[in-house]
């Protein structure tokens, strides 16, 4: 989205960087580590135009310091009254961080302080256009502020493939046979949370597969809420996430990715084992098999999230996950390998890039709102 928004003579863009909740549990030093970390990423791509927390002195910065048209949001966590302090000031538009196939109307479009004051909600396809449309809460947005076009982080799809570019990422990048799995725990564990992490008894299984299968390669692809999440519990080895990630980064055939951004990772590998909402749809459309990675008591689908749900092989324990790793990742059985292509456009529904479409909406707006009129206006 920032590199079509950045090519587009017609618009001038940077980027605001803010903490997120994750670093603002960190202590100091690793705290201003990770934001300046992030913020370095950013400015290989553009412009910082506004830091929203001082590191130095430890302390966020008022958002009144913010002087640009429109804002993009990706997130609410750890910022979610921003769009009501931007309110009346500064438009706000949002484009959701994760495809939504988790059943969480809270978080995705029904925050007080968040989602009411959005000027507009870029859904990912018509579905959840409708869902968060008919809503009855009273946090719901007004219908003309929600607009249907795709998901951006998914526009890569709509181009060929370069399955050599993540290469690179892989323990023996020099090999061309070699079958790579990435293994995506999510960190929700514990019933006040989404429940669907099942790291307490995959990661040990998975640390077997790797051991019983030197000729594959392994990435750890982590929620970057992992290792706070899983700090103070063992797994059913009797491993700390940290011992865990102390023997797996040991393992020759095995390697960490755990930033950045993760499409040549995707691309360039065989299977997908998750127990995440959002990696499902996000890695669907490399045509590679995925197995899903069931936790009891775990929040369910959402409408989209049922349309896909026959797409993906399921394992809720170590000797299914055991079972269906063998059957397709070593006996190279993979009878959904159809379905998967049948679901592919109901996760791209549109012939032309989200970035295009929102660009389009935007400008038109615009247009319409005139020199001197506000733009807070319906969309198209």
């Amino acid at each position: 989205m920032f590199l079509a928004l950045k090519d587009n003579p017609a618009f001038d863009c940077g980027f605001i960087c803010c903490l997120s909740d994750t670093d603002l549990r960190l202590k100091k030093p690793k705290r201003r580590l990770q934001y300046n970390g992030m913020r370095e990423f950013f400015a290989a791509l553009g412009p910082i135009w506004h830091d929203l927390y001082h590191d130095k002195m430890d302390r966020m910065h008022d958002p009144a310091s913010i002087d640009c048209d429109i804002v993009f949001i990706q997130q609410p966590w750890g910022m979610q009254d921003f769009p009501r302090l931007l309110s009346g000031r500064i438009l706000s538009a949002y484009l959701h961080y994760g495809f939504a196939i988790i059943s969480n109307d809270r978080m995705q479009f029904q925050l007080p302080d968040f989602h009411r004051y959005l000027w507009a909600y870029f859904a990912q396809t018509e579905a959840h256009a409708r869902t968060i449309s008919a809503d009855k809460n009273e946090t719901v947005l007004l219908p003309c502020k929600v607009q249907a076009v795709g998901y951006p982080k998914l526009d890569g799809y709509l181009i060929p493939a370069n399955k050599n570019a993540g290469h690179g990422l892989w323990p023996r990048s020099l090999s061309k046979t070699r079958k790579r799995v990435i293994f995506a725990p999510h960190h929700a564990v514990g019933a006040a949370t989404l429940n669907m992490a099942t790291f307490h008894w995959s990661s040990p299984t998975i640390l077997d597969l790797a051991r019983q299968y030197p000729e594959m390669d392994f990435i750890l692809k982590p929620h970057p809420n992992l290792a706070h999440a899983y700090k103070n519990r063992k797994n059913y080895g009797g491993q700390s996430y940290e011992q865990w990630s102390v023997t797996w980064r040991n393992m020759p055939n095995c390697g960490v990715f755990d930033s950045g951004l993760y499409f040549d990772l995707f691309n360039s590998s065989d299977l997908m084992i998750t127990d995440s909402g959002s990696f499902l749809a996000e890695y669907l459309p490399t045509g590679q098999p995925i197995i899903r990675l069931v936790s009891s008591g775990a929040q369910p689908f959402n409408a989209s999230g049922q349309q896909l749900n026959d797409a993906f092989y399921v394992a809720d324990d170590s000797t299914g996950l055991q079972q269906v790793f063998k059957q397709i990742a070593v006996g190279k059985t993979d009878p959904l390998a159809s379905v998967r292509q049948d679901k592919r456009s109901l996760i791209l529904p549109f012939d032309k890039p989200a970035a295009e479409m929102i660009i389009d909406s935007i400008s038109e707006c615009m247009e319409r709102a005139g020199p001197n009129d506000s733009p807070d206006a319906k969309l198209p």
